[in-house]
């Protein structure tokens, strides 16, 4: 059992770093391809890059759809195959929303997406150092873990969570505006992170302490 909160943070980290592949997405115009990654911070960062927040697909012709997909920062059209910042001072003055509201939730969304990709990144971090520290660390490092991941998941599910809300309320978003697969790897990311945080701080108060079970310096000499 001495080294059991080793093995805790490190099933915890290969989770954290686990979690699961961004769905396959299809690439906007002049959009590079992005290879599957399996982190959930790179679930995180792809959501952010990716304008696959909120998507409609609507048939022209019979051989031709118009495309629209909105990303936190950019918003990108197959009827003109180009991207643009998103939200633009147009889009937060439009008669057919709530104009500046809109662009409040949109940008906030998007600040929280941004900071808590870093917060995941600062976790790798800490779980490195806890990792490489000493007994003192590892007996007290999960808190830190645990109230850095609370801080990611409450980020995470705000960010989604107002996303879903403009879609269903602002009037922009007419039927067959739907959520895309950037808002599902956000969603997906802040549920690895939850469930490693909950595992991280559940296994680490029930294990007992492991200086209970190291031998003191006299005892290693007389063995």
């Amino acid at each position: 059992l001495l080294m059991a909160r080793v093995l805790v943070y490190s099933i915890a980290l290969v989770a954290f770093l686990g979690g699961s592949s961004p769905p396959d997405v299809e690439n906007p115009p002049h959009q590079p391809t992005h290879a599957n990654n399996h982190q959930a911070t790179a679930l995180t960062l792809t959501s952010i890059f990716l304008p696959y927040w909120l998507t409609i697909d609507s048939p022209i012709t019979p051989d031709d759809h118009l495309r629209i997909t909105y990303g936190l920062h950019r918003a990108c059209s197959s009827l003109t195959n180009s991207c643009r910042p998103f939200p633009s001072s147009i889009d937060c003055q439009s008669p057919s929303s709530d104009g500046p509201d809109f662009c409040t939730m949109w940008r906030s969304s998007a600040f929280l997406m941004s900071f808590t990709g870093i917060l995941e990144i600062a976790t790798i971090i800490t779980f490195g150092i806890i990792l490489a520290g000493g007994l003192q660390k590892r007996a007290q490092g999960w808190k830190v873990l645990v109230g850095l991941m609370g801080v990611v998941v409450l980020g995470q599910v705000a960010s989604t969570a107002m996303v879903a809300y403009l879609l269903d309320y602002d009037e922009r978003f007419f039927p067959g505006w739907e959520l895309g697969k950037s808002w599902v790897m956000g969603t997906i990311s802040w549920a690895v992170v939850l469930c490693t945080a909950g595992g991280v701080g559940v296994a680490s108060y029930l294990l007992p302490p492991e200086g209970g079970y190291e031998l003191i310096p006299s005892e290693r000499a007389n063995n």
